[in-house]
């Protein structure tokens, strides 16, 4: 949050007696802030769920990666495709991205954070994938 220092005069706030003060501080939100609040998130770094999504799972607004300061939109998960299916999936997932799993802000990293995090909910795939994790 950015705090400025401003006058009561400069702000025209004549219905406010500057009896205790002549000045105020007004707050204002980060860039980062602002934009996760009109896009429908908590907060900045809290991913949810985009059900009504044509294609992703689910979206956070990001401030973890180089270059990220000011917020950055990131969407991750298949929609079509199930998720933490069981342990050895959890494992096979981590090992086929490892590489963008370090790469703080990316969407693997998302992605193992919050949808491949142990002790989530089990879901079997679709039955066009073929498989049953048990």
């Amino acid at each position: 949050m950015v705090c400025t220092l401003r006058s009561l005069q400069s702000l025209r706030l004549s219905s406010i007696k500057s009896e205790y003060s002549p000045s105020i501080y007004i707050c204002s939100m980060s860039k980062a802030a602002e934009k996760a609040k009109r896009l429908g998130f908590d907060g900045v770094n809290k991913p949810k769920l985009t059900r009504g999504h044509s294609t992703k799972k689910a979206a956070v607004v990001s401030t973890i990666g180089p270059g990220q300061e000011n917020g950055v939109l990131i969407r991750f998960g298949d929609q079509s495709m199930g998720n933490n299916y069981s342990d050895e999936a959890r494992a096979a997932f981590r090992s086929r991205h490892a590489k963008n799993i370090k790469r703080k802000g990316s969407a693997a990293y998302w992605a193992n954070r919050f949808l491949w995090a142990a002790g989530g909910h089990k879901k079997n795939p679709p039955k066009s994938q073929g498989r049953k994790y048990t």
